[in-house]
């Protein structure tokens, strides 16, 4: 998840997620018939529900218009794809695109970390898997509308989510329509707490300190996943080289945190340089993340080399 603009949401959220564990509000009921992808087999129950409210539903129209101009133009599937071919995707295969995430990061200690806390000891693990399917429905669903995603394989088989320059997933508009906003509602006290509190408040400072002035203007790679039933087959390199490009192509810099240690040669052989480690610590294990830059092999005189930085600071970002 990226920050690249700190807006309301986050702070707000912050603010009130030292509060008790909450159950579903009224709130949360009123904004379901807004929130359902687009799913045209819902769309007359939503209409009725809308209508019942008093909610002028062209007004809904013209903002969802508005939009459309800030969203990733939606490439449809070919009766016959070719496997080995990266392809853009839309929100219309987000949920193919976030089971494959889903599993790819299954046992990923951030993604365990949001979910594994002390008052989340009586979870079933059908109820965590449950939540951490979720969370990947939400963020990728997030980056179809501000960001890029991109697959490769016959089953959505490796995925991976891009911010271009400029974009975030932290507008009003991008956590209703994602449906972001549910976590608080999922998440534990703790897990709200290490999210909110932890977690996104330091999101922004993190990759504004390593990029400075340059922020704004990075790639960021913020997630890539492979399904370890397809892992080995070079799916991963050729979604990484299809952002990469896009990065050269306009003299950006890429950026990235891997929760692996063991994946910072891998990441190396593209061009990215280690910065620094970085880490969450209200768990007994603190969970490390190494932050990566990539310079861009074009108009290389536009970016300023990185320079390796010491840990002063103990903060994090949304792993890759």
């Amino acid at each position: 998840m990226s920050a690249s603009k700190q807006s309301g949401p986050t702070w707000i959220l912050t603010a009130i997620c030292l509060m008790p564990s909450l159950p579903k509000t009224k709130l949360q009921d009123w904004l379901e018939p807004f929130l359902e992808f687009e799913n045209p087999e819902k769309e007359p129950e939503k209409q009725r529900i809308l209508l019942n409210r008093n909610i002028n539903l062209s007004n809904v129209l013209k903002m969802t218009s508005s939009k459309a101009s800030s969203t990733i133009t939606e490439q449809k599937r070919s009766p016959s794809p070719d496997n080995e071919t990266v392809r853009v995707i839309g929100i219309s295969e987000y949920l193919g695109a976030a089971e494959c995430l889903a599993k790819a990061f299954g046992a990923d200690t951030l993604c365990r970390y949001f979910i594994d806390a002390d008052d989340t000891k009586e979870y079933s693990e059908e109820r965590k898997w449950k939540l951490h399917a979720d969370i990947m429905r939400y963020i990728v669903a997030a980056h179809c509308y501000q960001g890029f995603v991109t697959t490769i394989g016959p089953n959505y088989d490796a995925v991976a989510l891009w911010l271009p320059p400029g974009k975030g997933i932290d507008d009003w508009w991008t956590i209703l329509r994602s449906g972001t906003w549910r976590l608080f509602f999922s998440l534990s006290r703790e897990g709200k707490t290490r999210f909110y509190l932890e977690f996104l408040p330091l999101l922004h400072y993190t990759k504004q300190r390593v990029l400075g002035e340059r922020d704004g203007k990075s790639y960021y790679l913020d997630y890539i996943g492979t399904k370890p039933s397809a892992r080995g087959k070079g799916y991963a390199r050729k979604l990484i080289e299809h952002g990469l490009a896009m990065a050269d192509a306009e003299g950006a810099p890429t950026y990235l945190e891997s929760t692996a240690a063991v994946n910072v040669p891998y990441y190396e052989k593209f061009g990215f340089q280690y910065i620094k480690e970085v880490h969450l610590q209200r768990d007994e294990k603190p969970v490390s993340l190494s932050i990566m830059v990539r310079e861009p092999k074009t108009n290389a005189g536009v970016s300023q080399p990185m320079s390796k930085q010491k840990c002063s600071v103990k903060i994090v970002e949304l792993v890759v």
